[in-house]
């Protein structure tokens, strides 16, 4: 068996597997596919590493919440940092209602499965 990173060029050869079902959206600026292919050079494992920004804390005090202001700043601002980094998406979690109906209102996507912090260790 070979471990390797899978060029972008083969990236089509992911079809089949769960990351063939988004193959299409992975981008090689932030993606890194990883594989395991058996003695015939099947992918028999498979990985990506996505670089993303990641946000969590959203809130909004209960006074100002359902006015909008504090919700355009915060909007206003994220953007403006996400283009400094050169990030197009944020990756976030609903951890309230209101903050899940604020997100899905403004064009956010839940993701499926429950999220994991998984430390390597070095």
């Amino acid at each position: 068996m070979t471990a390797r990173e899978l060029p972008p060029a083969e990236w089509p050869r992911l079809a089949g597997t769960p990351l063939g079902e988004v193959e299409g959206y992975l981008q090689p600026r932030c993606c890194r596919v990883l594989v395991v292919e058996d003695k015939d050079g099947h992918i028999v494992g498979q990985c990506v590493i996505i670089t993303v920004a990641h946000g969590e804390g959203l809130w909004i005090d209960a006074a100002h919440q359902k006015r909008g202001a504090v919700g355009r700043q915060l909007r206003r601002v994220t953007r403006e940092v996400m283009n400094e980094i050169g990030a197009t998406q944020l990756y976030t979690s609903g951890e309230t209602p209101m903050v899940g109906a604020l997100l899905k209102r403004h064009g956010g996507v839940p993701l499926n499965g429950p999220a994991f912090m998984w430390g390597l260790g070095e």
